[in-house]
């Protein structure tokens, strides 16, 4: 109960902070030095609440799910590191590189999200059911990459100038995005019912958060892209929305009592034809603090 209201007064504290950067990012009367600054405190606000969020469902939680929360909290804090340091060269620095600090911490963030997607447990299913999981996976993952391609890659592809370097992570973000909105879905994809809670915010704010990042990479390649504005909102929404997730009391205690944690294709096919009998030792969770 008491996780719940905690849960309740999160939902509404994140929504006000949204309302109000809405506002201000969309209010004709705001100038750009504003714009900036209430873009870079959103980022670091949410930054920060989804790094503390994430610590405190890996502390909380126990197996494979504190696993998977600890890269999330990994993810977080890279974000921050990040955050800072694009504030920094905001207000501060004479001038941005590019590559910078930022890319690093940015770019080391991908890593982490994308291999705790992959190690989120999730309910149980039947057997049967896990090729058609599987398969399902690819064709969303095919999807993923060709809508890609069509509206993004090929014009990312030629505004790609500088060093080898600069091109190299010019052209990592939007790659390294497919993958993650891809594990994104495939997140939901697996556990072929209803979703908890967590799993569904968690796979919508990482989902929002690689949807920005793209958008960035397509409106620096068009020369149009500057801080201040509401797309800066899919970055802190993802942010915000990966904070709610760890806060979910279903985050450290699923509602499903059996889950199993993601299988690769070989392990799938070896399951669907070995006996009946060898099962799979279920995962648990210690008990929300």
């Amino acid at each position: 109960m008491r996780g719940s209201r905690w849960f309740t007064l999160a939902v509404l504290a994140a929504g006000s902070f949204v309302a109000v950067l809405l506002v201000v990012l969309a209010s004709d009367g705001s100038g750009d030095h504003v714009g900036q600054l209430a873009s870079d405190a959103g980022f670091l606000v949410s930054s920060l609440f989804a790094s503390v969020a994430c610590a405190a469902a890996a502390r909380r939680s126990g197996g494979p799910l504190r696993r998977s929360w600890l890269l999330l909290a990994g993810t977080a804090a890279c974000w921050f590191a990040g955050n800072v340091w694009w504030f920094y060269y905001q207000f501060f620095a004479a001038a941005q590189p590019y590559p910078s600090m930022s890319d690093a911490f940015y770019l080391a963030a991908l890593p982490l999200a994308a291999t705790a997607l992959l190690c989120f447990p999730t309910p149980r299913g039947r057997r049967s059911l896990r090729v058609r999981t599987l398969l399902d996976g690819l064709i969303v993952a095919g999807s993923v990459l060709f809508i890609s391609t069509a509206l993004v890659l090929r014009d990312l592809l030629a505004a790609a100038t500088g060093s080898w370097l600069a091109k190299s992570v010019f052209l990592t973000y939007p790659l390294a995005d497919i993958v993650l909105v891809t594990l994104a879905i495939l997140l939901i994809v697996r556990t072929r019912s209803r979703p908890p809670l967590y799993l569904m915010l968690l796979a919508v704010g990482l989902i929002s958060y690689a949807v920005a990042d793209t958008a960035y990479a397509a409106l620096v390649a068009r020369g149009s892209f500057s801080v201040g504005t509401l797309a800066d909102l899919g970055w802190i929404c993802g942010y915000l929305l990966v904070g709610l997730a760890a806060l979910s009391s279903s985050a450290v205690a699923p509602s499903q009592p059996e889950l199993v944690a993601p299988v690769s294709v070989r392990s799938s096919v070896l399951g669907s034809v070995m006996s009946r009998n060898a099962t799979t030792r279920p995962i648990t969770s210690s008990p929300t603090a």
